[in-house]
């Protein structure tokens, strides 16, 4: 899956690089086009304009195909890196994986410590692969804390059913990488919500 994504990586990013020459021969082309046009030697200026008007309609629809096809890269790059940080879970490479810090509470607890349950090269590490910072916080939450039976029975119910959506889990992390780098912790503003109304 790794070798496919970034064969597809390649590719986009290959035909990024004609796009982005067919944008710059269009947008040449219809400053030419108006111009021969205004001089009114070599075409004359009604043709011109409809030339340099439909010129300009093509580079925009170039940019807009360019700016999908390096979407589409940066979406396969991702699952190729998503697919290499697997591999390095199954190997225990741990400098390979992010460093992935939990919240100093959490760190800090006597049983966190005992067990080594977060910092590098720990469980917390192995199996973190949120991007939010409420993500992280539960994540934290579930391994520290006990669950009551059912709960955990349900937990077990999700990941037997998740195990063969291989597609749909990497697809689901590619867009919480992309969430995680967009949106802040929602916590402060929460207790500001819910603190003194000062402007009354």
């Amino acid at each position: 899956r790794q070798a496919s994504f970034e064969s597809e990586r390649d590719a986009h990013l290959a035909r990024g690089e004609r796009i982005g020459w067919a944008r710059v021969g269009c947008a040449l082309a219809a400053m030419a086009a108006g111009l021969a046009g205004w001089d009114g030697t070599l075409i004359s200026g009604p043709v011109g304009a409809v030339l340099a008007v439909a010129l300009f309609t093509a580079f925009v629809a170039l940019v807009i195909w360019h700016r999908r096809t390096q979407a589409a890269a940066a979406r396969a790059s991702a699952l190729a890196h998503i697919n290499r940080q697997a591999q390095a879970r199954v190997r225990r490479q741990w400098h390979e994986l992010a460093p992935q810090a939990a919240a100093p509470e959490y760190e800090q607890t006597p049983l966190a410590r005992d067990l080594d349950l977060f910092g590098p090269a720990s469980l917390y590490q192995l199996v973190c692969t949120t991007h939010t910072p409420l993500g992280r916080a539960t994540l934290a939450r579930w391994l520290l804390e006990p669950a009551p039976p059912d709960t955990i029975a349900c937990r077990q119910a999700a990941m037997r059913e998740l195990a063969e959506k291989l597609d749909w889990r990497q697809e689901f992390d590619f867009l919480g990488r992309k969430q995680g780098r967009e949106f802040a912790d929602p916590l402060p503003f929460l207790a500001w919500a819910e603190g003194p109304r000062w402007l009354t």
